[in-house]
């Protein structure tokens, strides 16, 4: 995890992390996601392809659930990857069908950060 948030960047003066995380299940990526939850004061949205689609989970610091919830940023990109999902302002998992959709999807939470 910690290696995860080195790579942060700065967006906006939001550290946001934005990463295809490989041969990761949907309960794998939410383990990963909870680990650097505590430690990470930005927004992470992580996408785990598997054989099924892709698994997303969104973290958003809580001091920054004012100006932007994780649930929102979720439901904005999973129809790019042909999914939905839902969750709390600080936490929210999802799922879709098209991994070919990810690199958009990941661009866009960018891009929703950057106004936030």
């Amino acid at each position: 995890g910690k290696d995860l948030i080195g790579k942060a960047k700065d967006v906006g003066g939001i550290a946001f992390i934005g990463k295809t995380i490989e041969g990761l299940d949907a309960a794998g990526i939410q383990s990963l996601a909870e680990a650097i939850q505590g430690a990470f004061d930005g927004v992470a949205v992580l996408m785990a392809p598997n054989e099924s689609g892709v698994a997303i989970v969104v973290l958003v610091a809580k001091p920054l659930t004012k100006q932007l919830r994780a649930g929102d940023v979720l439901k904005a990109i999973a129809p790019l990857v042909d999914g939905k999902g839902g969750g709390r302002p600080e936490m929210a998992r999802g799922a879709g069908k098209s991994i070919a959709g990810i690199a958009d999807a990941l661009r866009e939470a960018e891009r929703l950060v950057s106004e936030a």
